[in-house]
């Protein structure tokens, strides 16, 4: 068995890798930091659109079970936590027996996003018609230094989500 070795055969040499790998090292740096942005970013968003399934399931079990239904933040599976801290997720359920266990539906919040109401509120209510009492209310996202969200329930019940420029935590 013979073995034909061309001469002609090229490969890259080792200062063509070095400078090839030194370029990709260069790229990657650039792109760290815009990715991790992106990433806090998307995670904020994902937030806040959890939130907002959230109060449309709190209000269309008010609606179905023609009693009223909370969002609230939770202390631990499946009881309303007192204060106004959201950091353990929150559930949505019905006010009253016989639904007055967790509903379908109990989120989580990333560690680094922080969701505050306005007005001192400790919850959101949703009566049986799909109203929520009281004034307008504001549910506040925000992670660390990046621009906040908001999401905004009218006394109709209406949710909408936007984004707050300039306004970081």
């Amino acid at each position: 068995m013979s073995c034909d070795f061309h001469a002609d055969a090229r490969g890259f040499s080792l200062i063509e890798l070095l400078i090839t790998l030194a370029i990709a090292a260069i790229l990657l740096a650039i792109a760290a930091p815009s990715m991790r942005e992106f990433a806090a970013r998307q995670a904020l968003v994902s937030a806040s659109n959890s939130l907002v399934t959230g109060l449309q399931l709190a209000r269309s079990t008010a609606v179905k079970n023609g009693q009223p239904a909370l969002l609230c933040p939770s202390l631990h599976a499946g009881s309303c936590g007192a204060a106004e801290d959201w950091s353990h997720g929150w559930l949505v359920r019905s006010e009253r027996p016989p639904h007055s266990t967790a509903e379908a539906m109990q989120g989580y919040l990333p560690a680094n996003i922080q969701v505050s109401l306005s007005q001192g509120r400790r919850h959101v209510r949703f009566l049986p018609d799909g109203r929520s009492p009281g004034t307008n209310l504001t549910l506040h996202l925000c992670s660390r230094g990046m621009a906040s969200r908001q999401i905004v329930v009218s006394n109709s019940g209406r949710v909408r989500s936007t984004l707050i420029n300039n306004t970081p935590c």
